[in-house]
């Protein structure tokens, strides 16, 4: 992690706090909560030719390989400031996973490089009130890291806030054309958002 990556990640955190306090976010013993370092992620299933309005609206609840999201949200109490976005790209033969989503994504390896299809299609990421992130995915994903996973990561020009208990939503709109997707594979990606969120001290 280079010198901007720790500064910025630093100011993520002192913002976090900021916002801790201001809300009064206390812990069991009516301490204020302090701030720590979280991945959060949430993984979508892509089909050609499909715009996805919410990769939310196909998870039902929390759960180990697809989301550590409160389903759609950060439960009351939790508060994150993003500092830098990646996305992962993955494939499952549909002869061997044929199953539901929730039972075939955590079986996914996202460690391949996306078709152009997927490189041009448009990712946002909003909350009910406010666009959080909106990149072409070929901003945000890059496969080819050589040294740490660290190189996977786009570092954010600004902090962005998501607070707790507002709906959250992951859109991707892909292009209008005859798709490169392999027909016979399943398509999953993967966004990860490194933040400092609010934890119980």
């Amino acid at each position: 992690m280079n010198r901007k990556e720790l500064i910025q990640g630093s100011v993520a955190n002192i913002f976090a706090q900021n916002v801790n306090n201001k809300l009064g976010l206390v812990d069991g013993k009516g301490k204020p909560k302090k701030v720590a370092d979280r991945i959060l992620y949430v993984v979508a299933e892509v089909t050609a030719g499909t715009t996805i309005v919410n990769a939310f609206d196909t998870i039902e609840r929390k759960a180990v390989g697809i989301t550590n999201f409160d389903k759609n949200m950060l439960a009351q109490g939790r508060n994150a400031v993003i500092t830098e976005v990646k996305l992962e790209y993955g494939t499952l033969l549909t002869a061997n996973y044929g199953g539901t989503f929730e039972n075939t994504a955590p079986f996914v390896n996202f460690n391949e490089a996306a078709p152009a299809y997927i490189l041009n299609t448009k990712l946002k990421f909003t909350d009910d009130e406010k666009p959080l992130l909106e990149f072409p995915i070929k901003e945000i994903h890059n496969p080819n890291t050589t040294r740490t996973n660290d190189e996977g990561y786009r570092v954010l020009g600004d902090l962005r806030m998501i607070e707790s208990e507002r709906e959250l939503v992951l859109a991707l709109e892909s292009p209008k054309v005859v798709s490169d997707l392999d027909p016979l594979k399943r398509h999953f990606i993967m966004l990860t958002l490194r933040v400092g969120e609010s934890v119980k001290r």
